[in-house]
């Protein structure tokens, strides 16, 4: 089978040849230095903490900001806090940008629409600085949200049932800062195995000096307005960080024997940094008693960055698994730690790793994200790994997802990422970015799955021309690897910019309803108008098919000419009155996909190069809640001939011998390589040899090659024979073209 391509080769003459192949030549792969493993010191232990006991209701206490003299967290306004992990991010500049990582959109169906879709709190009623650190988590019959620096309580269908400051939501302990002077960072979590919630923020009295306190509040029952709460201080800054060490970016997260913290902690005056990982004893909280800890503390030589605690959604992990801790390790790595809690006896505790996953390499946004109508661009908190690390047991495999911002082709893109056996040999399953090519920069991301395996991933949108608003989009378990084929959905659309200041975030947070552990919940700040009032939305969406009794869809899609499996074809499965879903064949040709009863068309391909034709099931196939069948479908293959590489000899009469075409020579061969990247044999392959430079003379222009199978290369059977004219001056391009 005959393909007609035109190939362009370029050759240079023989003095500036030799220069110029030196320098587009690759470097030889230099070893990348090993992330430095930094001293893990601990454990430690502190003095247990006892908590105030409330038994009121929220809905007594004044609602909303009423000026009781919170002033909010002055350093979230200043410029954030960069580990000096992430300061060697932010150097290393644009130029060292790589490409993206499956970043097109594979699916054709967009992501169901919101369910509910209702405003959270806002700046000028709510907020006490800049970025409001919007986060918040769903139980059985509430959504709590917090920002900077309030606790806003909700119905779910959007009705607020409290909305009250940080300094009012904590009724004490009496003389800490956690009853006065809360400063914000903070976290809400609900406990689905105990349905209890936590909330959580930094204090101090003088940021200079300190004392750093961790405030935490657990709820007496799972009513978070009227069941009464334990508000416990826990200073920070003790041990190694007992100067000015302070507690920045605490995150939290849930596991079955205790809660589980991590924080960055800067000097407040100074460049010293560390960093400290807690593990707290569940089970005295629940009923009032003493907050009792075990911490140990890592990266005093600045070696690592933002550590994010596991946070259990679902299932329970196997019986005695660790709390795992990850983070970010430029350029190239994601690093696991097993944090192993003995709240019996604190010195049997462990902390062990870190066990690196190899992602695809990445380099940080280094630059500011535009926003119409405003000269303030917006920070990404790039390389930083956004909450929560949500944890997954399926059953089969465990699984934690995480996300963080990258710089793909000048975009700030949230990166994301699915590790599979966190507790045995943790391995990358799938990485995805989402960036569709379309100039928006998509950053400030939050990851979570449903029962079903299922992802969704909200986050931030904007460049010049579109104001930062909030979209999401997911992938149904299964699906090509890779991609979120659940394509993009606005839940709001933003109509105006951030002016003045560029904290963007720090976070925001997507979690799953525990009522049916199917339907997402995501919340996300955005601008209404342009000025410095900061909106927040909360939204929920559920993809139709989690929870449901489902059927396989399972086959084959084969060569048409060889029967042979072909691998990694797409493979769509398209409901006739609901949305489709893409799967890939694995190495053999085999797909399998879960799906809801229905009638679908199946199509296999296209698969270029190879296969550009897709091919259908013969007939519709109906689904049931069983397994079925579908008979194997061909994908014709067709050959797709590639410029491979060239080589010249000019040992003949006419040329020097030296490898090199140099003016004056004559007779000199030319053999062009061909790699077949297709799928079948290209036969009775014959090509033209042109060239438009002057001064340069194909004298034998036309060969003939060989049968050229798939995957394989081949040279002309004959050489193409070039003259050059000796007045051409060194180091003049030689531009030629091959017809094929």
């Amino acid at each position: 089978m005959k393909s007609r391509r035109t190939f362009h080769i370029v050759v240079l003459l023989a003095m500036l040849f030799s220069l110029a192949a030196a320098a587009v030549q690759a470097a030889p792969a230099q070893p990348q230095p090993e992330n430095p493993t930094s001293a893990i010191l601990g454990p430690f232990t502190s003095d247990p903490v006892y908590p105030t006991v409330w038994n009121g209701d929220l809905r007594d206490l004044p609602q909303a900001n009423e000026a009781d003299g919170q002033t909010g967290d002055a350093p979230e306004i200043a410029p954030a806090r960069l580990t000096p992990v992430e300061m060697a991010a932010i150097n290393a500049k644009a130029a060292q940008r790589v490409g993206t990582v499956q970043s097109q959109w594979a699916g054709e169906d967009p992501a169901p629409p919101p369910i509910e879709n209702f405003a959270g709190m806002q700046f000028s009623a709510n907020g006490a600085g800049w970025p409001p650190d919007t986060n918040g988590d769903v139980g059985p019959n509430h959504y709590i949200q917090t920002v900077n620096t309030s606790v806003g309580i909700y119905s779910k269908t959007g009705t607020p049932l409290s909305v009250v400051t940080f300094n009012t939501f904590f009724q004490g302990p009496s003389g800490t800062p956690c009853d006065t002077s809360n400063d914000g960072d903070p976290v809400v979590l609900y406990d689905a195995a105990v349905d209890r919630w936590i909330v959580t923020d930094f204090a101090w009295f003088n940021f200079n000096t300190g004392p750093y306190y961790q405030c935490i509040a657990v709820s007496q029952t799972g009513d978070p307005v009227a069941g009464g709460w334990y508000f416990y201080a826990m200073q920070a800054n003790t041990g190694v960080f007992a100067g000015d060490n302070f507690n920045d970016y605490p995150k939290l997260g849930v596991w079955p024997d205790g809660y589980y913290m991590s924080a960055n902690m800067f000097e407040a005056v100074g460049d010293g940094f560390g960093v400290r990982l807690w593990g707290i004893n569940k089970i005295p909280l629940l009923s009032g008693g003493p907050l009792e800890e075990v911490h140990f503390d890592l990266c005093l030589d600045g070696s690592c960055g933002s550590f994010l605690p596991s946070n259990l959604r679902g299932p329970a992990p196997p019986a005695g698994a660790p709390n795992y801790f990850g983070t970010i390790s430029a350029p190239d790595g994601f690093d696991i730690y097993e944090f192993h809690a003995d709240f019996a006896t604190p010195a049997n505790s462990t902390l062990t790793g870190p066990v690196t996953v190899p992602i695809a390499p990445f380099v940080g946004y280094n630059d500011e994200i535009p926003q119409p109508g405003v000269g303030t661009g917006l920070d990404s908190l790039s390389f930083r790994p956004m909450m929560q690390l949500q944890y997954r047991n399926m059953g089969s495999y465990e699984s934690l997802w995480a996300t963080h911002t990258v710089d793909e082709e000048g975009l700030a893109v949230a990166r994301w990422y699915e590790m599979r056996d966190p507790g045995g040999s943790p391995t990358l399953f799938q990485q995805g970015s989402l960036n569709p090519g379309d100039g928006v920069n998509r950053w400030m991301a939050s990851i979570a799955a449903d029962q079903d395996g299922n992802a969704a991933i909200g986050y931030s949108v904007a460049n010049s021309t579109v104001y930062p608003g909030i979209r999401y989009q997911g992938r149904l378990n299964g699906e090509a690897p890779g991609q979120m084929p659940q394509t993009e959905q606005v839940l709001v659309n933003g109509t105006g910019s951030q002016n003045g200041i560029s904290r963007w975030g720090d976070y925001s947070a997507m979690s799953v309803d525990p009522t049916d552990d199917c339907t997402f919940w995501y919340t996300q700040e955005y601008y209404t108008t342009t000025g410095s009032n900061w909106q927040t939305r909360i939204g929920s969406f559920k993809f139709p098919s989690c929870g449901e009794t489902k059927g396989t869809i399972t086959g084959r899609v084969v060569n048409a000419v060889t029967n042979d499996g072909v691998a990694d074809a797409p493979v769509t499965i398209a409901s006739v009155v609901e949305s489709s879903v893409t799967v890939m064949t694995d190495a053999n040709g085999y797909y399998s996909i879960d799906v809801l009863p229905d009638t679908y068309n199946v199509t296999a391909g296209p698969l270029l190069p190879g296969y550009p034709t897709p091919n259908g099931a013969n007939g519709q196939v109906v689904a049931a809640s069983s397994t079925t069948t579908v008979p194997d479908i061909p994908l014709s293959p067709v050959p797709n001939l590639v410029y491979d590489a060239n080589t010249v000899d000019d040992n003949g009469p006419g040329g020097n011998g030296n490898g090199y075409p140099e003016p004056g020579e004559s007779g000199v061969q030319v053999f062009v390589n061909l790699l077949n990247n297709g799928a079948d044999t290209s036969t009775g392959v014959s090509a033209v040899l042109s060239s438009p430079t002057s001064g340069v003379s194909v004298t034998q222009d036309t060969s003939t090659y060989p049968d050229i199978p798939a995957g394989a290369v081949r040279d002309n059977n004959t050489p193409y024979v070039i003259s050059l004219d000796p007045l051409m001056p060194c180091g003049t391009i030689l531009d030629f073209q091959l017809d094929v």
